[in-house]
């Protein structure tokens, strides 16, 4: 998966066209999940945390060699993550998972999950 890390504003619109398109599949498991937040809240932040070092990584990879200018791209994917996925809404951080892992990928994690 290929993000345009460079700049935040770039994410969010990415972020926003795949909640778009897999919106369906969103609503689904948000409603399998409902009551179950809980038990599912690790694995939705490990998710998360796995977002934030790819993103953040890739942020870097776009930058010269000026690692003050790789370090501020790789802060700013990760706050971009907290803000917009970590800590938002059940939604948002199953479409964050999705998002990481592809679509139909993420959807068989969360079944797993809500059958342990």
């Amino acid at each position: 998966m290929t993000h345009n890390t460079k700049n935040p504003c770039n994410l969010g619109a990415e972020f926003e066209a795949f909640k778009c398109q897999h919106a369906t599949i969103i609503d689904v498991l948000a409603k399998e999940t409902a009551g179950k937040e809980d038990e599912l809240s690790c694995l939705l932040d490990d998710h998360a945390a796995d977002l934030k070092s790819m993103l953040g990584a890739n942020a870097a990879n776009e930058c010269s060699d000026d690692l003050a200018e790789q370090e501020s791209a790789i802060n700013e994917a990760e706050e971009w993550v907290a803000d917009n996925i970590a800590n938002s809404s059940i939604d948002d951080r199953i479409a964050g998972l999705l998002w990481l892992n592809g679509a139909a990928e993420g959807a068989l994690i969360i079944q797993k999950a809500l059958l342990q």
